[in-house]
């Protein structure tokens, strides 16, 4: 082969890489995809297998970098790398990103000739087996994967198939239509017959799974438009991170419970906040309580993507406390407000309980009003003058009382010792000094603890202006299965507020959500800025939101099958994600595409709601409605229809993964058989 000639097959190669771009959203030129490997195919030589290898090598660095061509934005954007060398540094990663990503490409189309070698005309059968095996793997190894049949996922009647097979079966169906159709090049080339039965074939089993497809969908939107809906707010901001950031987080949390307020009472069922809406720690700051006022007035489930922070305890003095970050989701039902007649009265009066030190999210307690908490419980022991005979038993005495274990507060509660041991010298110490809690007080934290199987271990508070709150949290819970729960008193009037049950993040995204090797090499940390600190959840939660079961996979994790295949039985998924880092570029479309294939695979409608875009609602048939644009505010509600249907692959897994294992494996021991 000619220099001359090479060069041709590099240009030939680059645009056929070019072309995978346009096949994926934004773009959506699915059609293509029945052809769109016959330029590479046309451009691999039997006769010249280093040079195929490189040629590979450039079609799959540049079909990475068109499909994932917004990193270098996203880079430039959040992450310090981003400014190196004017901007250019961003797209040296992309290009780094390209080339590692793409090594699939080489090793899925680097075995055609060797395959053509071995297996004569079967390698149109092996390859996209093959394919299958490479790209299943590849959901454990690479950043994003990507599998080709994904593309399919506007066409309802090749769409179906992935209820069956999983989207594997439509990557192995699409690449065996390119390969019957590559065998006649080469052997056009080598000026042999055109392969009649093969092409015949592919093309008989694509009408066969296009008349499943058209009958499937047929008998799916009947059940789907009877079905009852669930009634949805669909709420999303038209502001990018760069604005996110600049204003803080207060008023990036105003405009979304603004947004909330919009959803008149009784007009949905559940509201959605999608990931980063709530720019706080749920289990620790008072926006919680906001949550619970909407719910509780809006007559509405919300569920709201915000963080849990965990704090360990130190082992001895001399060890740094340690604290987890959590990506979380929180789910507040107004179900679980309603008074409880087997409990006390939740309007009980509580006494001020003096001054502290008021921190972000807590209130360290002096020994003082530790005190007054011990003096209420010891009265609680005794009964309520009104209370019947046998309740003197439902309060136990004593209660552990401990300053929040906070570095930053040490220096405050040194001050507020100083204080209490000057009042003691000075015999200045009166009874207002004294904070005191009643013992109805102390009976209504026992009871709300018991009641929420939460051992009363940490006590918080907060003060502000006329309003006085309490935050009871479990410690040292054995089981994981603990919770806490808030009082919140405005004079006379007190609230219980439970402890909402929230879902961690089990998959958080590498470089986005966390730094690879950052605890293994603490250097890395200090040279690449932007990742967050991010710990694994460990618990598949599926929330009970008014009787229906929603499971919510965040952010990427919907795009990773074997994720969604963890929760059990879901009616609905509920996708949050935040795409608005990533810019005005094709990543939110992306994103969306991928995570759409859950809802054919499993049989499940899924409600999408990204911060800035693109949201949409997905039927169990695969048909995507209610899409919104990026960047663009929304306020309304939709419907998704709760219709739940069996599928294949639901039941089976990625048994077609195993089908493309047991074929190769089967030709291997035939090919040596006859050797």
């Amino acid at each position: 082969m000619s220099r001359n000639g090479l060069w041709v097959r590099a240009i030939v190669m680059m645009a056929s890489g070019m072309l995978l771009a346009t096949l994926v959203a934004p773009y959506g030129l699915y059609a293509l995809h029945w052809v769109a490997y016959l330029p590479m195919f046309w451009a691999l030589r039997s006769d010249t297998p280093r040079a195929n290898r490189w040629l590979l090598f450039l079609y799959g660095t540049v079909a990475e970098a068109m499909i994932f061509s917004w990193i270098a934005d996203t880079v430039t954007l959040f992450s310090n790398l981003g400014s190196m060398f004017h901007g250019l540094f961003a797209y040296v990663i992309l290009v780094v990103f390209a080339m590692l990503f793409g090594l699939p490409y080489l090793l899925v189309f680097g075995a055609v000739h060797p395959m053509r070698k071995r297996f004569g005309d079967l390698w149109i059968v092996a390859l996209p087996a093959w394919l299958v095996i490479v790209e299943w793997l590849s959901t454990w190894v690479i950043l994003f994967p990507y599998p080709q049949g994904t593309s399919q996922y506007r066409f309802p009647y090749t769409w179906q198939l992935a209820s069956i097979t999983g989207v594997w079966g439509l990557s192995y169906l699409v690449l065996f239509f390119n390969a019957a159709l590559g065998e006649a090049i080469y052997r056009r080339r080598e000026g042999r017959p055109f392969p009649k039965r093969w092409v015949a074939s592919a093309v008989g089993i694509l009408v066969a799974v296009l008349a499943f497809g058209a009958w499937r969908e047929s008998w799916l939107r009947q059940k789907i438009e009877a079905a009852p809906v669930l009634r949805v707010a669909q709420l999303q901001s038209s502001s990018d991170m760069e604005q996110r950031m600049r204003v803080g987080r207060k008023v990036a949390f105003d405009e979304w419970i603004d947004s909330v307020k919009t959803v008149e009472p009784g007009s949905a069922d559940l509201v959605v906040l999608p990931e980063g809406a709530i720019p706080f720690d749920l289990n620790t700051s008072t926006a919680a309580w906001i949550l619970w006022d909407l719910a509780r007035h809006g007559k509405y489930q919300i569920i709201a993507g915000a963080g849990t922070r965990e704090r360990i305890a130190r082992k001895d003095a001399e060890a740094d406390e340690k604290i987890h970050d959590f990506n979380s989701v929180y789910l507040f039902d107004p179900r679980q407000l309603e008074v409880d007649p087997q409990q006390p009265d939740a309007t009980a009066t509580f006494k001020a309980l003096g001054a502290g030190c008021d921190l972000d999210a807590a209130h360290v307690f002096t020994a003082l009003e530790a005190r007054a908490l011990r003096l209420a419980g010891e009265a609680a022991t005794q009964p309520a003058p009104d209370a019947p005979a046998d309740a003197a038993g439902a309060a136990v005495a004593g209660v552990e009382v401990f300053t929040l274990p906070d570095p930053s507060a040490v220096a405050c509660v040194q001050k507020l010792r100083e204080r209490e041991d000057a009042l003691r010298k000075g015999a200045h110490l009166t009874p207002e000094d004294e904070p005191t809690v009643t013992a109805d007080t102390f009976r209504l934290i026992r009871a709300q603890s018991a009641r929420f199987a939460a051992p009363l271990h940490e006590v918080s508070g907060i003060k502000k202006g006329d309003i006085h709150a309490w935050i009871f949290r479990a410690a040292d819970c054995p089981d994981d299965d603990c919770h806490g729960f808030s009082v919140r008193c405005t004079g006379d009037d007190c609230q219980v507020m439970p402890d909402a049950p929230h879902y961690d993040k089990m998959v958080p995204l590498p470089f986005g959500e966390y730094l690879p090797l950052a605890e293994t090499f603490p250097i890395l940390a200090d040279w690449i800025k932007g990742p967050g600190d991010f710990r694994a959840g460990t618990e598949p939660l599926v929330f009970d939101a008014g009787g229906v079961r929603l499971s919510v996979p965040i952010c990427y994790e919907a795009i990773l099958g074997y994720v969604c295949k963890e929760f059990d039985h879901p009616d609905v998924l509920v996708n949050v994600t935040n795409d608005a880092w990533f810019g005005r570029t094709a990543a939110s479309d992306l994103h969306g595409m991928l995570a759409a294939a859950r809802s054919i695979e499993l049989g499940v409608p899924m409600f999408r709601s990204a911060y800035s875009g693109v949201s949409f609602v997905v039927d169990p048939d695969g048909q995507i409605h209610d899409e919104t644009p990026l960047y663009t505010k929304v306020e309304r509600v939709v419907k998704v229809p709760l219709a739940r249907v069996d599928t294949f692959y639901e039941l089976w897994g990625n048994w077609f993964v195993g089908a493309c294992g047991a074929t190769l494996a089967f030709l291997l021991a035939a090919r040596r058989a006859k050797a």
